[in-house]
C-alpha cells in the first residue's frame, strides 16, 4: 500500500464494530461540522445518512473503518 508522504501507520485495537479515526488536527473541524450520527450516540440519524460526516469523510478529515463480521450459516 503506497502512503502519502509523512504519513504513518497505526494499529487500533477495538472490540466494537465501528472505529471513528481522525487526526487531533481536524477535531475543531469535526465539531463545528457537527456530524449527529456520532457525536451523539442517542440520535436517529444513520451514519450512511448523516451529510456532515459524509462532507468530513470526502475532505479527508475522518475515516471510518467498519469491522465485518463473519456470516453464520443457517
Amino acid at each position: 500500500m503506497k502512503l502519502r508522504p509523512g504519513a504513518q501507520r497505526i494499529e487500533v485495537y477495538n472490540e466494537g464494530l465501528t472505529v471513528y479515526l481522525h487526526d487531533p488536527a481536524n477535531a475543531q473541524a469535526i465539531l463545528e461540522a457537527n456530524p449527529q450520527s456520532i457525536l451523539y450516540p442517542n440520535s436517529d440519524v444513520e451514519a450512511t445518512k448523516d451529510k456532515a460526516l459524509k462532507k468530513l469523510l470526502g475532505q479527508g478529515a475522518i475515516v471510518v473503518d467498519v469491522l465485518m463480521r463473519p456470516r453464520c450459516a443457517a
